[in-house]
């Protein structure tokens, strides 16, 4: 593909997102089920659950380490790539970038703009790409979006979402 191409990627959230309504409890054979199937479906990315910075139970879709979310994928990743979100927890005691996670979306509202900036430095310094996505965006004027968009330009993310 040419430099000049832009190519639309779809990131699956049905594990993430999905878990607001159980509380991530999908149960270990579901959730590497899922997965094992969204890579056969090809998806771009698929977000795996949320990162913790507390331990968790086997069946939920979050995870308070990396290697424990290694359990849940199947050998060949094909052409996908993992993403966790992380919401206003403490990473940290993340371990570096092992190839494991591909992106860690930060996520979280107005008021906690500090804490997404201090963990966008921890995982740029552990070597991570990570989005900044800023939620309850009818909570946010066009103001503090411009704002949150010049302040995100320092740190040089690898992408930014909106919700």
């Amino acid at each position: 593909m040419a430099n000049n191409q832009k190519r639309i990627e779809l990131l699956d959230c049905t594990l993430r997102d999905g878990g607001h309504i159980n509380q991530g409890h999908f149960g270990k054979k579901v959730i590497k089920a899922i997965i094992e199937k969204l890579v056969k479906a090809n998806t771009d990315i698929i977000e795996a659950g949320f990162l913790w910075d507390q331990p968790t139970s086997a069946d939920v879709a979050r995870f308070d380490s990396i290697d424990k979310l290694k359990a849940y994928l199947p050998e060949d990743m094909g052409n996908s790539k993992i993403s966790l979100m992380a919401d206003n927890v403490d990473l940290s005691g993340l371990a570096d970038y092992d190839g494991t996670v591909d992106i860690i979306r930060l996520s979280f509202r107005k008021e906690e703009l500090d804490w997404a900036k201090r963990n966008a430095k921890i995982l740029e310094a552990k070597g991570y790409k990570y989005y900044i996505n800023p939620i309850h965006g009818s909570a946010i004027s066009d103001y503090e979006y411009l704002k949150f968009i010049d302040e995100v330009n320092e740190l040089k993310p690898y992408g930014f979402s909106i919700v």
